[in-house]
C-alpha cells in the first residue's frame, strides 16, 4: 500500500515533512505528542488524537474535531457528529467515543 499524495498544505510546514506530521485543515505542523494525522476510509487525511489528550479532554467536557484537530467545542464524552466551532464541519466526537472507536493512538 502507498502514502496517498500529499495535500497542498504540505508545502507549508517543513520542507520534506511527512504528510503524517501535517494538520491537513491548515497545514501547521502537528504536535506528534498529541496529535498524529491519518487516511479515512474515506480517503480524507483526518487527524487523531493521543490518549493522554483524550483523558483531560474527558476531565473537561471537551469534544474533539477530527477534521481540524480542535478540542474547543462543548461536547459530552458520548458525542458524535457535533459542529466545529472553528472549521464548521460535523466532525466532533466526544474523548469516550473516540476511545470505544479506536481513533486515538
Amino acid at each position: 500500500m502507498t502514502d496517498p499524495k500529499p495535500y497542498i498544505v504540505l508545502e507549508l510546514a517543513k520542507p520534506g515533512a511527512d504528510w503524517r506530521t501535517v494538520n491537513p485543515y491548515d497545514g501547521t505542523e502537528l504536535d506528534g505528542r498529541y496529535f498524529r494525522a491519518y487516511k479515512a476510509r474515506s480517503g480524507k487525511i483526518q487527524i487523531l488524537p493521543s490518549q493522554e489528550l483524550l483523558e483531560e479532554l474527558e476531565d473537561d467536557n471537551t469534544g474533539f474535531c477530527l477534521c481540524c484537530g480542535s478540542y474547543g467545542t462543548p461536547a459530552e464524552p458520548d458525542a458524535e457528529r457535533y459542529t466545529c466551532e472553528f472549521c464548521g464541519e460535523a466532525k466532533v466526537y466526544g474523548a469516550a467515543e473516540l476511545a470505544v472507536r479506536g481513533l486515538c493512538f
